[in-house]
C-alpha cells in the first residue's frame, strides 16, 4: 500500500505541475515518490511499478481524455474509459515502465552510476514516447516550466528534454536525501552535496537563459498577422451546408476584426474552410475575394482530395489563387486513419491519408512552416520545417473535441507549442477553433492570446526570421546522449554485479 500511495502522490504532483494548475515548482520533485517506491525492487517489479506510474500520471494529466473519446467516437463512458486506459498504457505506461525497470537496477549501484543513469533514463523514456505506437509526446516533465522564460531558453540546444533531465536529477537528489541510494551505510552528506550540484545546474541553466535573452536580436522582415478564432462548438455535421456556414463565420469575423488594416497574413484554424479548396471553384472564389478585400494571404484549413484519398490540408491563398498547400503527415490514429487496418475500432471519418513529407508552404513574405493540430507536439517536425527554410511557424488546430470547457487540454496544447518556438527560434502563430489561439515569440514569451471560449481576432506583428538554432542543427543529440549514458550506466551496473 505504501508503494501505491507513493505512485498516486507522484502522479498528482506531476499533474499539479502541468497546466492548467501550473504549480511548476513541483516539477523538480514530482518523481521523488516513485523513486522511493522503486527502491529495493528487481527489474521486472520495477517495470510493473514504472508502468503503473506512467498510467497514473497520464490519467492525472489528461483526465479529460475519456470524455473526448466518448464525444468524438460516440461511445458509452465505460468503453471510453477503457480506450483511454489502453492509450495511457501503450503510449506512456510502457516507456515509463522501461524507466522503472532500469531505475530499479541503478538505485543499488554506486552513486556516480545512479546519478549518471537515472535522469538519463527518464529522458530516454520521453524520447521513446515521441515514436512508440505512433508516438504521443504529451506534457513531458519539462513542459511544465513553459512560463519560466529564462529557464526554457536552454531548449534551443536540448529541447524540452534538458529541463526534464534537470527535474529528474533534482528528484533523485531529494529521494537520495530521504533514503540514500547505493549499498552500505546511509550517507546523507553526499545526498546534500548532490542537491547542491542540482541547484548549480539550475543556476547554470538560468544564467544561459539570461544571456540568451540579453543577446537576442531580431533582424527579420516585419509581418502583420491576424489570428482568427471563431469559438465554433464541436459538430458531427460534415455536409456542404455546414461547410458553407463555417466558411461564412470565419469570413465574417475576419472582415470585422481586420477592418482596413491590411495584415500580411490571416490565419484560420484547422478545417475552417471545410472544402477541398482546390476542387471547389466557388469556395476558392470566395476565399480569393476575401484575400483581395483584406489585402492579405489567407492560411486556411480544409480537406484536399487526391486520387488515392483525402488529406487533412492547409492552403495559402491570395487574390490570384492557391499559393501552396501542406498535407498533415502525423495523422491521429483511430480518428483520422485506421492503424493496422483496425476499421472496427476507428471513427467512420478515419479515412485520411498522410502527406508525402514535411515541407514549408510558400508565401510572399517567405516560407511558412505549417503544423496541423497535434503535429506541434513533435519537435522533429518543427525542426525539419525550419531546416527546409521556414521563416515562420504556424499551428492550426481544432481542439473543440478535447475539452469543451477549456479547462486543461487547450492550456496543455499551448504549453507545448511554446517549446517549438524556442527550439527553432521562430515566431509561432497558433489558430485554434475554440482556443487557445495566440502568437509566441522565439524567446517563448506570449505576444497575445485569444482565450478559450472567445470569438475574436488577434492582431499583432511578427518577424520572419532566418538562421538555425543548435537544436535545428543537431536535433535530439542531447536526448540520444542520455540514451547512451543510460546504457553505459546499466552496463557498468551489470559489470559490477558480475565482479561481486
Amino acid at each position: 500500500m505504501t508503494r501505491v500511495a507513493g505512485l498516486a502522490l507522484a502522479a498528482l504532483l506531476y499533474a499539479a505541475a502541468a497546466p492548467p494548475w501550473s504549480v511548476d515548482a513541483l516539477a523538480p520533485v514530482a518523481l521523488v515518490p516513485v523513486l522511493l517506491a522503486l527502491r529495493g525492487l528487481g527489474t521486472a517489479a520495477g517495470f510493473v511499478i514504472g508502468a503503473a506510474y506512467g498510467v497514473a500520471l497520464a490519467a492525472a494529466v489528461t483526465w479529460w481524455s475519456p470524455g473526448m473519446f466518448a464525444r468524438f467516437f460516440g461511445i458509452p463512458a465505460p468503453l471510453a474509459a477503457l480506450a483511454s486506459l489502453g492509450m495511457y498504457l501503450l503510449c506512456v505506461g510502457v516507456p515509463v515502465g522501461l524507466f522503472g525497470a532500469g531505475t530499479a537496477r541503478l538505485l543499488d549501484a554506486p552513486r556516480v552510476v545512479a546519478y549518471a543513469g537515472i535522469p538519463a533514463l527518464w529522458v530516454g523514456g520521453e524520447l521513446v514516447r515521441t515514436s512508440l505506437f505512433t508516438g504521443l509526446p504529451w506534457e513531458f516533465l519539462g513542459h511544465a516550466l513553459y512560463r519560466r522564460t529564462t529557464l526554457i531558453q536552454i531548449a534551443d540546444a536540448t529541447g524540452a528534454y534538458g529541463l526534464s533531465w534537470l527535474c529528474a536529477l533534482s528528484a533523485l537528489a531529494v529521494a537520495d536525501l530521504l533514503r540514500p541510494v547505493g549499498r552500505g551505510q546511509p550517507d546523507r552528506r553526499r545526498a546534500a552535496a548532490m542537491i547542491a550540484v542540482a541547484a548549480a545546474c539550475w543556476g547554470a541553466t538560468a544564467a544561459y537563459g539570461r544571456w540568451r535573452l540579453a543577446a537576442w536580436r531580431e533582424a527579420g522582415d516585419v509581418l502583420s498577422v491576424a489570428v482568427v478564432q471563431t469559438n465554433t462548438p464541436p459538430s458531427r455535421d460534415v455536409s456542404y451546408m455546414s461547410a458553407l456556414v463555417t466558411l461564412a463565420r470565419n469570413a465574417r469575423l475576419t472582415r470585422a476584426g481586420v477592418g482596413e488594416a491590411a495584415p500580411g497574413l490571416v490565419v484560420w484554424p484547422e478545417n475552417s474552410a471545410g472544402f477541398a479548396v482546390g476542387q471547389d471553384p466557388d469556395a476558392l472564389a470566395a476565399l480569393r475575394t476575401l484575400a483581395d478585400e483584406t489585402r492579405a494571404v489567407l492560411l486556411v484549413g480544409g480537406p484536399r482530395r487526391e486520387p488515392d484519398g483525402l488529406r487533412n490540408a492547409a492552403y495559402a491563398i491570395d487574390g490570384d489563387g492557391i499559393l501552396g498547400s501542406y498535407d498533415k503527415v502525423r495523422l491521429v490514429p483511430f480518428a483520422e486513419y485506421a492503424p493496422l487496418g483496425l476499421r472496427f475500432l476507428s471513427a467512420p471519418a478515419a479515412v485520411l491519408r498522410p502527406g508525402a513529407g514535411v515541407r514549408p508552404v510558400p508565401s510572399p513574405g517567405g516560407p511558412l512552416g505549417v503544423m496541423i493540430c497535434y503535429e506541434v507536439l513533435y519537435p522533429r517536425l518543427a525542426r525539419a520545417l525550419v531546416a527546409r527554410g521556414a521563416r515562420l511557424l504556424v499551428n492550426i488546430s481544432n481542439d473543440e473535441w478535447s475539452d469543451p470547457r477549456g479547462v486543461a487540454a487547450a492550456a496543455q496544447h499551448f504549453s507545448m507549442a511554446v517549446f517549438r518556438a524556442v527550439e527553432a527560434r521562430r515566431y509561432l502563430v497558433r489558430a485554434a477553433t475554440t482556443g487557445i489561439s495566440g502568437v509566441i515569440a522565439p524567446t517563448g514569451r506570449s505576444e497575445g492570446v485569444v482565450p478559450v471560449g472567445v470569438a475574436d481576432v488577434l492582431r499583432t506583428t511578427v518577424r520572419l526570421l532566418d538562421g538555425r538554432s543548435p537544436y535545428v542543427r543537431f536535433g535530439d543529440a542531447f536526448a540520444w546522449g542520455c540514451v547512451a549514458l543510460a546504457a553505459v550506466a546499466l552496463a557498468a551496473r551489470r559489470i559490477g554485479e558480475a565482479a561481486a
